[in-house]
């Protein structure tokens, strides 16, 4: 996000001294404890009602179960 911050200020506002300013805060991107993946999949089953919808998602589904590990 920082970068993207940073190349609006200096390349389309022309303003490089704003974007000096600007700092990375990191913060941890884990998902909530307890929640498998599989648990999560089904949340965005159950949260879809219409059927294209839902055919698009199980597609994705079996593309990313169907991936080896090291490529998720």
């Amino acid at each position: 996000m920082s970068q993207a911050l940073r190349f609006f200020f200096t390349t389309t506002l022309d303003r490089p001294d704003l974007s000096r300013k600007l700092i990375r805060v990191p913060y941890p991107r884990n998902a909530p404890d307890g929640a498998s993946a599989r648990m999560r999949w089904r949340g965005c089953f159950a949260g879809t009602t219409c059927v294209k919808h839902r055919a698009a998602l199980s597609v994705a589904y079996g593309a990313v179960c169907g991936l080896p590990r090291w490529l998720r």
